[in-house]
């Protein structure tokens, strides 16, 4: 079994860089993209969402036309690519490196013919600097970071919700935070999908 995953992965990795290639985009992980930072100890190496990542966490949250996702720690774009091929009112992809988003901007530049989300933004910024809109919907973190900077992000999309009261999503793949998020009071925990865990705004 361990003969025939070492044989696949590399042939499944080799495929995706080709696909990858074809459509123009630069996604493989660079886990030193955020060393260089006042938090670095408590932020995480970029790596790129799974290709079926939307597909499952749409299977779970149902996506519609007036969600809008941002993506904390959107690294070179994966997940904004991903997101953007949906109908959503917008997409919001927050890193800190210059360096990953920089990247970013050129993945989702080569490919706006294939986006059906015409509303995209990038942002270059600290995630506690990033002043979090009041109508998203659903919050997205591939582990990009852990304990304060975390806590404080979660925080303020606490207080974005006080503001305007509406269902939020926060969906979390890798999620190393999870014990934190099972004991805030204003979220309820739905459920385990492929490593993601969904949390759901429990309504006043």
């Amino acid at each position: 079994m361990k003969t025939m995953h070492a044989l696949i992965t590399p042939l499944k990795n080799w495929i995706i860089a080709l696909y990858e290639k074809h459509i123009g985009i630069d996604t493989p992980k660079e886990p030193k993209g955020r060393v260089f930072f006042e938090y670095a100890k408590d932020m995480c190496g970029y790596e790129p969402s799974n290709w079926l990542t939307l597909k499952r966490i749409d299977k779970i949250i149902h996506i519609t036309p007036m969600d809008t996702l941002i993506d904390f720690g959107s690294g070179k774009g994966k997940m904004v690519y991903l997101a953007a091929r949906y109908p959503l009112k917008k997409v919001i992809g927050v890193e800190i490196s210059q360096h990953l988003h920089d990247i970013a901007k050129k993945n989702i530049a080569h490919n706006q013919k294939r986006f059906k989300c015409k509303n995209i933004q990038l942002v270059n910024a600290d995630v506690l600097d990033f002043v979090i809109p009041d109508d998203f919907t659903i919050a997205y973190f591939f582990n990009p970071f852990l304990n304060e900077i975390f806590i404080r992000v979660i925080s303020n999309i606490e207080a974005s919700l006080k503001k305007n009261p509406r269902t939020i999503w926060v969906v979390y793949k890798n999620p190393l935070m999870k014990a934190y998020l099972d004991n805030c009071s204003w979220l309820t925990f739905v459920g385990m999908h492929h490593n993601i865990a969904f949390y759901r705004s429990t309504p006043d």
